[in-house]
């Protein structure tokens, strides 16, 4: 495979056999910057994996890349790796062009489902969060201001869909955790995967509580013992670069959160019957040495959702109890920890 830059200013081609692009997906305002849209043409069909913010800065930028590919969008498909809203801003606009999507069955339900209702939010309060906080989030939420703007139909499947893009034969692997639908996608013949947000270099992808989800933290780790027994000459994240080994990124990201675990215990030792945003709040995170009152919202928010899987995956293991005290639930050791 080589790499080099194609002519133009919107278009990086990343190899030739198979014919492949990344595109630079401005996310203004947002702490990941940029999504990597990368787009496969073969047979005179194309494929686009992601789409960005529904926002102008992002279509402005998706739709010229893909004019300057020169497919028509009746041979045009989409592949949404999870149903967040960096990842499936655009897929209404997709679909009013007359384009194919594919999407997880699981998040695209979860899609249909979440914009009908914000109980999410009110589970937050029964963890300690504050109601006042919490509608905050709620008017800024970007997952929800740069959605797609409608519902819109897809081609749904499950773990192991197969599907050809031209000459090239897909894979979807199904990689639940930081979404339950969450997928990657796989080109066998060249050992590529599109990782989504299951795997990131530089940065650690929020595992977050889910309804109907029991143990997400213990799913997304299954599910990187899973990706890891693919053979990924070409590993492709959907943000930032990857300038390591990625099965070196696996494991780190695995003692990360086996870390995580020990520190969420300690907290629990020092502050027993706290809730999941107190012990959020005295957690060690990665905020260039901000104190939690200077966090910004959504950043607590993220923060919270991944402290509450991983007191959920302790709570399963019995390593801890999880009691309600009015209407909020608190933690502490079990007695066989105590």
């Amino acid at each position: 495979m080589t790499t080099e830059e194609n002519n133009t200013s919107l278009l990086r081609k990343i190899c030739d056999e198979p014919e492949l692009y990344c595109v630079d997906v401005p996310l203004p305002d947002n702490p990941l910057k940029n999504l990597n849209c990368y787009m496969l043409r073969s047979g005179g069909k194309l494929l686009v994996i992601d789409t960005g913010f529904r926002i102008p800065q992002t279509s402005t930028v998706l739709f010229a890349a893909l004019a300057e590919l020169g497919v028509s969008f009746q041979d045009t498909a989409l592949f949404l790796t999870h149903l967040h809203s960096d990842h499936t801003g655009l897929a209404d606009a997709f679909a009013e062009r007359g384009c194919t999507i594919y999407m997880n069955d699981i998040d695209h339900k979860l899609f249909l489902q979440g914009r009908k209702n914000n109980d999410h939010f009110l589970a937050y309060n029964q963890e300690g969060f504050p109601m006042d906080d919490l509608l905050e989030q709620l008017k800024a939420n970007p997952a929800k201001i740069f959605a797609p703007s409608s519902a819109f139909p897809a081609i749904t499947f499950e773990d192991g869909f197969r599907f050809q893009i031209g000459e090239v034969d897909l894979v979807a692997i199904h990689t639940p955790g930081h979404t339950p639908g969450h997928t990657c996608l796989y080109i066998p013949e060249h050992e590529i995967m599109f990782l989504g947000d299951h795997v990131l270099f530089d940065i650690t992808p929020n595992i977050t509580v889910w309804r109907g989800v029991e143990n997400s933290l213990q799913d997304y780790m299954n599910s990187l013992n899973k990706i890891e027994k693919y053979a990924m000459k070409l590993p492709l994240p959907a943000h930032r670069g990857n300038g390591m080994d990625v099965y070196q990124r696996i494991s780190d990201i695995q003692i990360h959160h086996m870390r995580r675990l020990e520190n969420t215990l300690c907290v629990i030792q020092e502050h027993p019957d706290s809730t999941a945003y107190e012990i959020a709040s005295y957690m060690t995170w990665s905020m260039r040495g901000k104190d939690w009152t200077e966090f910004p919202m959504h950043q607590k928010w993220f923060a919270v959702g991944e402290t509450i899987a991983h007191l959920d995956l302790l709570r399963l293991e019995g390593k801890i109890e999880k009691q309600l005290d009015g209407e909020m639930f608190r933690y502490r050791l079990s007695a066989d920890n105590a």
